[in-house]
């Protein structure tokens, strides 16, 4: 994953209103019933740790293409919890359908939102191939997105900035590239959503970094990925 920057007004107008959604009242109260989910295989180290995450390479690859641990709840699971008829629920479907509109896909990948010290632990999305696009926000900053570099071999984070943060990359199949999947974990100390989409088509991906960016970000860079 690398960082962008968010020069699309329309898009910008909308992750604002998206904003205002999940700091609601309805919102807060449903957290405070949410469960953290709790990893039955590694369980002596914390699921965002180095530590955990080179457990977890010793298991089967397929244990981890979803996050087996974590502090937080799917955006699916809010909606659940919430009246259907709510102006809440409703604005929030038509909001997220709107948001994946505006950038040309409706392939919703995992969308979180993270309580206070929330964390989704280390996976790797390798049943879930494809071009990839993830918008987060954070209040002040205080969270991260961190990813396993191969060619380090060691762990790299891309720091939250306050505000709507937008990265771009690839997950690779586990099926066709296993020494290849991207291990990536996110952890914050105060509330922070996230909402990702996948998209199959390189072209349409780079499309929409054009939209997102206004042209404006290194080519090379985005697409050595």
């Amino acid at each position: 994953m690398k960082s962008i920057e968010l020069k699309n007004p329309r898009l910008e107008k909308l992750l604002s209103r998206t904003t205002e959604l999940f700091y609601s009242d309805d919102i807060k109260s449903l957290m405070n019933k949410c469960r953290d989910r709790v990893d039955n295989l590694i369980t002596d180290c914390h699921p965002t740790s180095e530590e955990y995450l080179l457990k977890a390479f010793k298991l089967k690859l397929s244990d981890y293409r979803y996050p087996r641990a974590c502090r937080g709840c799917t955006i699916e699971t809010i909606l659940q919890g919430i009246d259907p008829n709510s102006v809440t629920a409703n604005e929030i479907k038509k909001t997220t359908k709107r948001l994946g509109r505006t950038l040309g896909t409706e392939r919703e990948a995992l969308s979180m939102y993270y309580p206070e010290d929330g964390f989704i632990g280390w996976h790797h999305n390798g049943n879930a191939p494809g071009y990839n696009l993830l918008v987060s926000y954070s209040l002040d900053g205080d969270g991260g997105f961190s990813y396993w570099d191969y060619k380090t071999k060691s762990v790299k984070t891309i720091f939250d900035r306050p505000g709507w943060n937008v990265k771009v990359g690839y997950y690779p199949d586990q099926r066709k590239e296993p020494e290849r999947v991207y291990w990536h974990m996110a952890k914050t100390k105060r509330v922070r959503v996230s909402v990702a989409w996948i998209i199959d088509q390189k072209e349409m991906w780079k499309n929409m970094i054009d939209e997102i960016t206004g042209g404006d970000y290194d080519h090379d860079d985005i697409l050595s990925q």
